[in-house]
């Protein structure tokens, strides 16, 4: 982990610092919750993010996206990143994988991050949070465990942080994936390899 860290510039580096700074001062709490398989099978079991609270988290993630991409945004646009918010939340709650939530002080659910590993690659699929949360350095905090959790597993081969979107917000998100040593690769398959099973 600290060769990866080495490669990045200062300004990363520091960012990643001040992450696991707050991690230690008890700004947020994370917490891990695998998805078992039986939810993903409409079992009496469901998945442990199929709450109110997750919802408003994604649902206050592409609102406060919505505003900064396009502060001239129309009904439509509202209408469209209603049903986007509703897309994303039925998707991530019928996919295997590990939920990290993040909470803050008060209990409160701030963000949470969905991590999928298969095959030799770790992939972060998901990542949502509150505005508080996004002022918090919990991206930077998920991206570290990511990384940290995929060197540790030594069944991992790539770090995948998943598409950027095709929504005109591609290139923003790449070029911060980008500042932390993730390279937009249009053939994934050649770089992450997902055959094999769930681990």
């Amino acid at each position: 982990v600290d060769d990866w860290i080495r490669t990045l510039g200062r300004t990363c580096r520091r960012t990643l610092q001040k992450a696991t700074e707050a991690d230690g001062a008890g700004v947020f709490t994370v917490t891990a919750l695998p998805i078992h398989e039986t939810a993903l099978r409409a079992s009496a079991e469901i998945a442990p993010h199929s709450t109110l609270s997750h919802f408003r988290c994604i649902l206050e993630h592409n609102l406060r996206l919505l505003d900064r991409h396009s502060p001239d945004w129309t009904q439509e646009d509202f209408v469209g990143m209603l049903m986007e918010t509703m897309e994303r939340f039925a998707l991530t709650t019928q996919m295997s994988g590990i939920i990290y939530e993040y909470r803050n002080r008060n209990g409160d659910l701030v963000a949470f991050s969905h991590e999928v590993r298969k095959g030799s690659t770790v992939r972060g699929q998901w990542f949502y949070s509150t505005t508080e949360g996004s002022a918090s350095y919990i991206w930077f905090h998920a991206v570290l465990g990511l990384v940290t959790r995929a060197i540790g597993s030594h069944k991992a081969l790539t770090v995948d942080l998943g598409p950027n979107g095709n929504d005109g917000r591609l290139e923003a998100h790449g070029k911060l994936k980008s500042r932390y040593g993730f390279e937009m690769v249009e053939d994934w398959p050649s770089v992450a390899d997902y055959r094999g099973p769930f681990w």
